[in-house]
């Protein structure tokens, strides 16, 4: 079935990204070419595995960049996927010839590395791990997050596809960081068990999530937990980006913009425990001045996890029917950040006050 949020979301609609710049235009340009020629297609599920694709809703022709790429909404539990999908061999392809570019990322890593202190506090401020705990970031970029655990005390390491950050981060004295996949360092380091699996804004990028989460399961110590921050679509209205511009969260990059409810499901499917860390309505704050879902994983039984609200996919794509007018119409868009009220050091305020 295809409902489209609106015109938009049409091929050959012409509001994409705004402020791009001549560079990123040209990438762009040649990733559209390669789609459906180069680069392959095939389908994919929702990770929820309880609906087939038959019954779900196109919701949209085009990502923010106007690459012809469908968004569909997961019948059953509101993720929303992009189906269908780059292979293996075109991902590789895109990430390591033109995802960069087209994004407009930074090539200064220094920069780059201090900033990525900043999630690396938020991820600390969660944990409560013993002194000379094992901990494991994948997708580390430099490791810039994993020097405020190696501060405190901890063993870290890392996991990463760029071997120039890798080098940048082995430079300031995180000795090990790795390239290649967790696949490939799990079997090399079987012997080493984690208290702690963390990824800022990765999880959304991986085209097999059950696989990886399996993965991370078995490198678990017996109180380890996984720990993931990813985009949360459904509450876009309530921050500055997207101010409710839906379309800036469909992009080629992010193959999944999950619900709670699907994190959920994968956890239940895997005989583990999922808390939702945020938003949380015992926390009233958030992590950032964009919309996040923080979740926990861990060894416990399924059956104590946590449950969302929202079942069907009327409340979904009502959500996102309702969001989108109101962005056309400029209905309750947030004038100024201020506006937010989600600031880093209430949230660090609320984590100490919570661990408490």
């Amino acid at each position: 079935m295809k409902t489209l949020l609106s015109n938009r979301f049409g091929l050959g609609a012409q509001d994409v990204l705004p402020g791009l710049q001549p560079d990123q235009l040209k990438y762009i340009d040649e990733v559209k070419s390669k789609i459906n020629k180069e680069f392959t297609l095939v389908p994919i599920s929702c990770p929820c595995q309880k609906s087939g694709a038959k019954n779900d809703v196109v919701i949209s022709e085009i990502d923010r960049y106007g690459l012809p790429l469908q968004s569909v909404l997961c019948n059953d539990c509101g993720t929303v996927r992009i189906d269908p999908y780059l292979d293996r061999d075109s991902l590789s392809d895109f990430y390591t010839n033109y995802y960069q570019q087209m994004y407009g990322r930074s090539v200064d890593v220094g920069p780059y590395f201090e900033k990525q202190k900043n999630y690396g506090k938020k991820f600390y401020a969660l944990t409560q791990l013993p002194l000379g705990s094992n901990i494991l970031e994948f997708g580390c970029g430099a490791g810039g997050a994993l020097d405020i655990f190696r501060a405190h005390g901890h063993n870290v390491y890392g996991i990463e596809y760029s071997q120039k950050l890798i080098d940048y981060g082995k430079s300031k004295g995180l000795s090990k960081l790795f390239y290649g996949s967790l696949q490939e360092f799990q079997e090399k380091n079987q012997q080493i068990k984690f208290d702690l699996i963390y990824s800022n804004h990765v999880f959304e990028h991986i085209s097999d999530p059950i696989n990886y989460l399996t993965t991370c399961i078995k490198m678990l110590s017996s109180k380890g937990a996984i720990i993931c921050s990813v985009p949360d679509l459904y509450n876009s209205h309530q921050y500055i980006f997207p101010n409710s511009n839906l379309k800036l969260m469909f992009h080629i990059a992010h193959i999944y913009n999950y619900s709670f409810q699907c994190l959920e499901r994968m956890a239940t499917q895997l005989g583990m425990k999922i808390e939702r860390l945020f938003p949380n309505p015992d926390i009233r704050t958030a992590t950032s001045d964009m919309p996040e879902i923080w979740f926990k994983i861990s060894k416990e039984p399924a059956g104590n996890s946590q449950r969302s609200t929202a079942n069907n996919t009327n409340d979904y794509l009502g959500y996102l029917q309702h969001t989108e007018q109101n962005f056309n119409t400029g209905t309750g868009l947030l004038k100024t950040e201020e506006s937010t009220g989600r600031k880093f050091k209430t949230f660090v305020k609320k984590i100490v006050k919570w661990r408490k």
